[in-house]
């Protein structure tokens, strides 16, 4: 591992800059509060999800301006990040955070002792307070001083064990539930006690005892998100009321800034009791549950999801809502019990089910909804029949609560990992894959589903069937996809109106809906029954009568039925070559945008952005499609891997160039290139192959260098979609973006088209969030079809007004 220290050199040379650069403290000492005739108050916040919900660093931001101190704020964050992460530049936060510590000003950097933390074993303490001690050692070299952020305690009764063997890939161990929210409180204040001792009694943001001060003050005020472990809106502005009055030794009460919500007094008034008053909550009193009484609302239509997080990472909720209400008069609300890799065995005891029993015993649900796990395989016989047992054992418990329970089959991934039934709670993998196509796995999903549900006696939401069918490339589209599909099948019946759903104009919405009804046989074939019952009876009993007086006389008809056909054929086929423009003549009124390329283009928001800049820069509508593919090689675009698919790669890209005429089209140059591999080769060729039908659609025609990491394995171009080898390509991550930028500019004058170098604008300046990197696509967007920087988005998205010049800056000189 690369750790932060082992660069000593380089923090020598930082540190001669930084003896005249950085804040030096005032002899008062550090625990003295700022001031604020120093210059700004500088303050790195480094953290995971319990720091960025909400924006937390913004609310402390905006709240400190509000009361007139002059504050820079910055932060870099990410999902389950830990202070191990963000002490290795070998990570994905710890080379923006060193490159941010070592290359700016700061008075305070704010790191959060991980959760992962718990009494069960102790390599995570001791890797996560190693991290703590060489982060230290790096602010002191700017004189910046370590705060720590003592986070509270999940609210659900659980905590889950890990282990740090290897500190920035820690593994997951076991669950365990003998913990009590105060309980945990308890340990994570003596955790970070102890760390702030072996830090030489550096501040600690008191998150935790403040929760649990405003519990037993304001008992009807929460501060938990639905999922029982990240904040609320007004978790988040406790903590940064915290961290205001520990920063500057001040009270938050009577701050004028509300940050959204009703309650910022009584959130003031528990940071300045907590922090300046040193109160300290009750954890000896054991937390007391009160009796929960099922509830049955006939006003709301309950539905009950379990699964994973496959589930819910497309809205679904709101077309489902809309239709559900349209047809009933109800408002839908849905409750989600999901894990990661939710299998059924998950379910088979009180322990390990994650709340699901709980809501059983709160609400009398109109439907229950499981997902099938994608670890359920044809090879994994085992997990098979160990599935089917549980769902067979927890039937009885959910049919108390409703009669109407689906199976939910999600699409099949092509490949899939087979897992093995070892004992495990989630099964492990037994090293090896399926060979079957994605279509293949979908279809062994409806197959298995409709024989479980026959053998129980429940139903099934056919999702993955219809998503083959559909094969949705928005966000917005596959969210409406599954809530199409859920609607057709818990109902069995189509809706009389679709749903409006944003980002998605009507006839798209309707041709998604007519796919999902053919693949759910739910189209309607009626015209063809009724044609043939009429021609029957009719023309047998009429031509007797009339044939048989009058065959003599009409023979002289004969010379006039020779001329008029004649002239009739000749005019009729001149009119029907003009259905061929109509599907792809433009739409003035959007600017149309297809997107081209693997997984990796989508991993980020950029439609949202980009549609808010089209608007105010050009006052036009976005309509965005992804055609992506995982690996989503170009090859794959003229060489089919399954030429029998008709929702495959190949297929989408080119019914999208007859369906639409398209403002710009980029393609994303694969990251399977590496510098003289034969992938380069393969690639432009079938660029060249595909470029007369794409310059017949449009001019704008971009090639897209996507950001890569160090150290790329050479892949060799052997079929569609190329053979990794054994090579590793030596170069560091800088210049592996510079080859991708290279590399699209080639390509581009050759073509005859122009490179979007976003590889290139990430060597100048990498935002911290994805969110942030989705508005960075955006912008860049803009820049390459217009020519001229996007309109201001700061404020939006998590972007700061300082960080957006940056990005509009680094793509300048990325383009040029």
């Amino acid at each position: 591992m690369k750790k932060l220290l082992s660069i000593a050199l380089l923090l020598c040379l930082v540190c001669a800059l930084c003896l005249t650069a950085c804040v030096i403290p005032t002899p008062d000492g550090p625990d003295e509060p700022p001031q604020d005739d120093d210059g700004p108050v500088r303050v790195l916040f480094l953290g995971n999800s319990l720091m960025f919900f909400n924006d937390m660093p913004r609310l402390f931001r905006d709240m400190s301006l509000a009361a007139g101190k002059d504050v820079y704020v910055d932060s870099v964050t990410r999902g389950s990040a830990t202070i191990s992460d963000f002490a290795s530049t070998a990570t994905d936060v710890g080379g923006p955070a060193y490159n941010k510590i070592t290359g700016d000003l700061w008075d305070y950097i704010v790191i959060e002792p991980s959760r992962r933390i718990t009494p069960y074993e102790n390599t995570v303490y001791e890797a996560e307070l190693a991290a703590a001690l060489e982060m230290q050692e790096l602010a002191e070299l700017c004189e910046a001083e370590i705060v720590l952020y003592a986070v509270w305690g999940n609210n659900d009764g659980t905590l889950t064990e890990y282990n740090a063997s290897n500190p920035i890939a820690m593994t997951k161990g076991t669950v365990h539930y003998d913990y009590t929210r105060k309980d945990h409180v308890k340990f994570l204040k003596k955790v970070n006690d102890e760390f702030s001792e072996a830090l030489g009694g550096v501040k600690v943001i008191d998150a935790g005892y403040a929760f649990e001060n405003s519990i037993a003050a304001y008992p009807t005020i929460n501060l938990y998100d639905p999922d029982l472990r990240h904040p609320s809106l007004e978790g988040s502005y406790l903590v940064a009321a915290c961290a205001y009055a520990t920063i500057f030794g001040e009270s938050p009460k009577n701050i004028g800034f509300t940050g959204g919500t009703h309650l910022y007094f009584e959130m003031q008034t528990v940071a300045d009791a907590t922090v300046l008053g040193g109160t300290v909550p009750d954890l000896d009193t054991p937390d007391v549950k009160p009796p929960v009484e099922q509830v049955d609302d006939p006003n709301t239509y309950d539905i009950l999801f379990v699964g994973s997080g496959l589930v819910d990472d497309y809205d679904l909720e709101t077309p489902l809502a809309a239709m559900i209400n349209s047809e009933m008069q109800k408002p839908l609300k849905i409750d989600w019990v999901l894990d990661g890799s939710f299998v059924f065995n998950m379910l088979a005891q009180e322990t390990t089910d994650k709340g699901m029993r709980d809501q059983l015993a709160k609400v009398k649900y109109d439907a229950i909804l499981l997902q099938m796990s994608r670890r359920i395989t044809p090879s994994a016989e085992d997990i098979i029949a160990n599935e089917l047992a549980v769902l067979k054992e927890i039937y009885p418990l959910l049919s108390e609560n409703t009669e109407n329970i689906y199976l939910f089959n999600m699409n099949g991934a092509s490949n899939p990992s087979i897992f093995k039934n070892d004992g495990s709670l989630q099964y492990t993998k037994a090293g090896k894959n399926e060979t079957k196509t994605s279509a293949e796995m979908t279809a062994f999903y409806e197959t298995l589903s409709t024989a479980w549900a026959e053998e129980i006696g429940m139903g099934v939401i056919y999702m993955g069937t219809a998503w083959d069918a559909a094969s949705p490339s928005e966000s917005a589209a596959k969210g409406f996809v599954r809530a199409y599909a859920m609607y057709l099948n818990m109902f069995d019946e189509k809706p009389e109106t679709l749903p409006v759903v944003a980002g998605l104009p009507g006839d798209k919405i309707q041709a998604l809906a007519t796919a999902v009804e053919k693949a759910l046989g739910m189209s309607e074939p009626e015209p063809d029954p009724e044609p043939d019952p009429e021609p029957d009876p009719e023309p047998d009993p009429e031509p007797d009568p009339e044939p048989d007086p009058e065959p003599d006389p009409e023979p002289e008809p004969d010379p006039e039925p020779d001329p008029e056909p004649d002239p009739e054929p000749d005019p009729e086929p001149d009119p029907e070559p003009e259905p061929d423009p109509e599907p792809i003549v433009p739409e003035y009124s959007t600017y149309d945008v297809l997107v081209v390329g693997s997984a990796l283009m989508n991993d980020q928001d950029i439609e949202t952005p980009l549609a808010a800049m089209l608007s105010a820069g050009k006052g036009l509508t976005l309509y965005f499609q992804y055609i992506t593919d995982d690996p989503g090689v170009l090859n794959l675009l003229v060489n089919r891997e399954d030429p029998t698919d008709e929702n495959d790669f190949y297929s989408n890209f080119h019914r999208a160039l007859k369906e639409r005429k398209w403002d710009a089209i980029i393609f994303q140059i694969s990251r399977r290139n590496t510098p003289g591999s034969t992938v380069e080769a393969a690639e432009l060729a079938a660029l060249k192959a595909i470029w007369p039908a794409v310059t017949a659609n449009t001019s704008n025609v971009y090639l897209f260098a996507l950001n890569g990491s160090a150290n790329p394995t050479v892949c060799n171009a052997v079929g569609p979609t190329y053979e990794k080898t054994d090579e590793v390509y030596t170069a560091t991550k800088a210049e592996i973006n510079t080859y991708y930028s290279t590399l699209a500019k080639t390509w581009a004058a050759e073509l005859g088209c122009k490179a979007m170098c976003y590889s290139e604008a990430i060597n100048s300046f990498e935002p911290s969030t994805g969110s942030a990197k989705g508005v960075m696509r955006a912008a860049l967007f803009y820049y390459a079809f217009f020519g001229e920087e996007a309109p201001t988005v700061s404020g939006n998205y998590g972007v700061s007004s300082s960080g957006f010049t940056k990005i509009k800056n680094a793509i300048i000189a990325a383009q040029k």
